[in-house]
């Protein structure tokens, strides 16, 4: 991920860094990828699952009925 272009940072009396100013369009930005990024941790977190292999839903769903 690209460095942020620009930000502000808000800081104590005693110059310590507390908080941090972003435009809203890297803000939007950095959502998107904590968005991706949760996905991806879903995906991995659940791969294991069992799981019904698509040929086997596929004949119970075309099956003629008898």
């Amino acid at each position: 991920m690209k460095p942020l272009k620009k930000e502000t940072y808000i800081v104590d009396k005693r110059g310590k860094k507390k908080a941090v100013i972003i435009n809203m369009t890297e803000y939007k930005k950095l959502l998107d990828r904590l968005e991706d990024l949760e996905d991806v941790k879903y995906v991995k977190e659940h791969i294991a699952e069992d799981s019904i292999p698509y040929e086997t839903v596929r004949k119970k769903i075309f099956r003629k009925k008898k």
